[in-house]
């Protein structure tokens, strides 16, 4: 039986995901993000049928911060299937990164790795910023950090690179 995230993004899911190098990427989104990649999140969205659009939505939503999962999934000793696969799996690859992308260019980064600890209330912002402007003066706020070439950034390589 299949598991989630069975579509690029699913109301009932409430993530989004592509597939790409045997396995795929998931990352749950604020709207502000889900608009910034022309994903409609009141209704569900079917992945790209060719494999090229697929790898150049990849790249927007690893810029974004997605963890990625190897497919087939290597589940735990105790479980035999899972209604979704970020539930009972570790990511191979998990990526701990808010991001913004301001109207001017460049990337704001916030480092969550170490937890969201001492960010509470403030860190709520993050889904309720109505632009991106907004999200990234939010990022700023917690303390993120504001890269003007994203290709030079170190917290970004593990969302460019492969």
């Amino acid at each position: 039986e299949p598991f989630e995230p069975l579509k690029r993004y699913s109301l009932d899911y409430g993530k989004v995901a592509c597939w790409q190098d045997n396995g795929v990427w998931i990352k749950e989104l604020t709207p502000v993000e889900m608009s910034s990649l022309g994903v409609d999140r009141f209704q569900d969205t079917d992945r790209a049928l060719e494999q090229a659009d697929e790898d150049a939505f990849c790249t927007r939503l690893r810029m974004h911060g997605a963890s990625f999962w190897e497919l087939p999934p290597h589940w735990p000793e105790h479980v035999n299937w899972c209604e979704a696969i970020d539930d009972c799996v570790k990511p191979t690859k998990k990526v701990s990164l808010e991001v913004g992308f301001p109207a001017s260019g460049g990337v704001w980064m916030l480092d969550t790795s170490q937890g969201w600890d001492g960010l509470y209330p403030k860190r709520l912002g993050l889904r309720n910023a109505l632009t991106m402007d907004e999200r990234c003066e939010v990022i700023k706020d917690l303390g993120g950090r504001f890269c003007e070439d994203i290709q030079v950034c170190t917290e970004m390589a593990a969302l460019l690179g492969p």
